[in-house]
């Protein structure tokens, strides 16, 4: 069975704004993990675990800002970058690996 039109055509519609938007490491399923370990340790008021677990969310940003492909953070830069070609090769290469997701 196939789900009707005007539900299929909202679900595209929400994967490309969901597309447009850059991906957010606070977003992801580690550091809601995380998060939620905080959360705990500051329940049971264990000062030296929250502290660990702070640590291990600053690297987990890191980490994953260090994986994130060239294209990706060009496009997504705070500032220009210094050559316009360099930026619209990233956006052209963000656009078709982006919509390979959809």
């Amino acid at each position: 069975m196939t789900e009707p039109y005007h539900i299929e055509q909202e679900r595209i519609r929400q994967g490309l704004r969901d597309a447009h938007r850059p991906y957010n490491f606070y977003c992801s399923d580690m550091y809601k993990s995380l998060f939620d370990e905080l959360e705990e340790a500051y329940k049971v008021m264990d000062v030296d675990l929250g502290l660990d677990i702070m640590a291990d969310i600053e690297t987990a940003r890191k980490n994953f800002k260090a994986k994130l492909p060239w294209w990706y953070r060009a496009r997504w830069k705070a500032c220009p970058v210094e050559d316009p070609r360099r930026w619209l090769e990233a956006r052209k290469e963000y656009q078709k690996n982006i919509y390979k997701r959809l």
